[in-house]
């Protein structure tokens, strides 16, 4: 016996630290911690929510198979990645979509987004997000620029033998560019629509917006049928944090800078005459960016996406500023309403220039 095998140290490569977490263990934790979101909306929205849910998670672990198949790789589909972004995929859509955008959006978020480039950690941009923005493109009557948005037929949730009663009335979305006659009047008519987003009575002494944010909180008004209900988004989100799932640093940093500059940035306003104005500056209303729209589900689950976000604390922090600037500025003064996937978008493809600048040096290296 040589002195090598006699040595109680043991020489070999990296990686020297070992862990029992593996992809199938973070993607089902993932997937278990946004199911009461899912639950909630089947629950608000109605059978129209779970039929959309099951749509897009089917298709998408199909197609991983069909692609894995096609591609002669070991079939994975069933580790919880495509589940995931079927998953997420559903939740940032209305809920009464049509099956088609159901289907075809999940096979373009596995087939394009994700296996034209290589496969499950090689995508650029996040999936499911790649397959919002398509959908919106291919159909966007049908999707989030529709005139009719799902919202609650009841004042009182239903029954679980009742389901098909909560989507079956739609209603206009509340502006978020409100038309009006004069800048002075701009005020008025966001605070107006921040109470009837919640099912307040804007003539009513007890309606309040205090009262509207915390409805905002949970869930209570309408939209994207993932993206309703805060308290549970952030019970996820933070639960992800402490498990270091997630990088605390996105989420913060991106609703933090949205914020701000939400308060501090004039909004654009479409007077009814035809021409535009602006609000004053440090006027905004900054809870109403944070719990209206998809900012949570963005920062806490999009952004935060291992692959394509950076690798270093400090490039998650630039990563986490950009999207928060470009969301704030698509809001204010852009031409869209929602910019939480654009500017998750535009920043995964900046992440290999951010950790190209933000990569830790390596100990003991020289600058020449």
């Amino acid at each position: 016996m040589t002195e090598t095998e006699t040595s109680p140290l043991i020489i070999r490569s990296s990686p020297h630290i070992r862990t029992s977490e593996s992809v199938p263990r973070i993607m089902w934790t993932v997937n278990a911690v946004l199911a009461p979101v899912g639950v909630f909306a089947v629950w608000w929205f109605g059978w129209k929510a779970l039929l959309t849910i099951v749509l897009c998670v089917g298709s998408a672990v199909l197609a991983e198979a069909l692609a894995q198949r096609f591609r002669k790789v070991k079939i994975t589909c069933w580790d919880g990645s495509a589940f995931l972004t079927g998953l997420l995929f559903a939740y940032v859509m209305p809920a009464n979509q049509p099956w088609y955008v159901s289907v075809f959006g999940s096979a373009f978020a596995i087939l394009v987004a994700k296996h034209a480039f290589g496969g499950l950690g090689n995508n650029i941009w996040n999936p499911a997000l790649v397959a919002r923005a398509f959908v919106l493109a291919a159909w966007p009557a049908a999707t989030i620029l529709g005139a009719a948005w799902p919202r609650p037929a009841e004042a009182t949730p239903p029954l679980l033998y009742d389901l098909d009663g909560r989507a079956a009335l739609t209603a206009p979305s509340p502006l978020t560019d409100p038309e009006v006659e004069s800048a002075a009047q701009w005020r008025a008519a966001v605070d107006r629509n921040l109470l009837l987003s919640t099912g307040q009575d804007p003539a009513d002494p007890s309606a309040s917006k205090g009262k509207a944010y915390l409805l905002l909180l949970f869930g209570m008004r309408n939209g994207c049928l993932g993206e309703t209900m805060g308290f549970l988004l952030i019970l996820g989100g933070l639960f992800l944090m402490i498990r270091g799932y997630v990088d605390w640093r996105v989420p913060v940093f991106f609703c933090l800078t949205v914020l701000v500059l939400a308060f501090v940035l004039p909004e654009r306003i479409r007077l009814a005459g035809g021409g535009t104005a602006w609000s004053s500056w440090f006027s905004g209303d900054a809870l109403r960016h944070l719990l209206g729209g998809g900012l949570l589900i963005g920062a806490l689950f999009m952004a935060t996406d291992m692959v394509t976000s950076p690798v270093s604390h400090k490039g998650a922090i630039i990563f986490a500023v950009g999207c928060g600037v470009l969301t704030a500025l698509i809001r204010v003064a852009g031409g869209y309403p929602e910019g939480v996937s654009y500017s998750i978008i535009l920043m995964n493809t900046a992440v290999p220039l951010i950790d190209r600048h933000t990569r830790p040096r390596t100990y003991g290296e020289v600058e020449e």
